[in-house]
């Protein structure tokens, strides 16, 4: 696949290995138009949204202050 040897000769061993060039060329070939992950089904993920990190940003450093015990 022409498509493969180009991605080798531009990334090396960083690119893709065959199989998944292969999975994503079929992809673009139907129109696909985005890298981004597919929406997934289930609960979505909650826990890495910026006020969930700030809290627990606030719980480390409450923590290791130097009047905690």
């Amino acid at each position: 696949m022409k498509t493969f040897q180009m991605l080798q000769q531009a990334y090396g061993e960083d690119g893709l290995c065959r199989k998944q060039c292969h999975v994503w060329y079929q992809r673009f070939k139907s129109d696909r138009t985005s890298v981004k992950d597919d929406p997934k089904s289930g609960r979505p993920s909650t826990s890495m949204d910026d006020d969930h990190v700030e809290k627990v940003l606030a719980v480390i450093h409450q923590k290791s202050s130097p009047n905690c015990t």
